[in-house]
């Protein structure tokens, strides 16, 4: 899951896609393992579509989870902020990547992704603000949803695939 995020920051969720099958099947039959990844060039990783930057920042992280620095089979033994702490040493790992892990791998109930654009345009769209809300609204607008604010996510995101098929996107 965090090559997969790391992979796809800043780029089109189809692009992504593209690239994420091409990582794999460099690797293939194996699965995707910090050891396997060490084993791939930069250069492979480049003709897979992965940028020089994006490169090195799996290559950090496969260094550091083999290294035992990061370790991921223990990260579900402590809280968000902890694993948060941990996983943004990591180069490539900001927050936002950080707090989608403990959502969407480790299952948390309770993640505010302030810095999410997809949910502060859910929260714009369903409080029909005129402008997208600053970090500070969107805490005050997402207070009622804690201690479920994943869930709460869920259905922000949500929302914007309804509106895009709405319009007939």
């Amino acid at each position: 899951m965090l090559i997969r995020s790391i992979i796809a920051q800043q780029i089109s969720v189809a692009a992504a896609k593209t690239i994420n099958a091409r990582v794999v099947a460099l690797v293939a039959p194996q699965r995707l393992s910090a050891e396997v990844m060490l084993a791939v060039s930069p250069a492979r990783l480049r003709g897979a579509g992965v940028s020089q930057q994006k490169a090195a920042y799996l290559l950090d992280l496969a260094q550091r989870v083999a290294g035992g620095d990061v370790r991921l089979t223990r990260l579900a033994h402590h809280d968000d902020e902890a694993i948060i702490a941990d996983l943004t040493r990591v180069k490539g790992i900001g927050r936002w990547t950080a707090q989608m892990f403990l959502i969407f791998s480790l299952g948390r109930p309770d993640v505010l992704a302030e810095d999410d654009l997809g949910l502060r345009s859910g929260v714009q769209r369903i409080h029909d603000l005129a402008a997208l809300p600053t970090k500070a609204e969107f805490r005050e607008l997402s207070a009622p949803w804690r201690p479920y604010a994943t869930v709460a996510s869920w259905y922000c995101w949500r929302s914007a695939d309804l509106k895009s098929l709405a319009k007939g996107k």
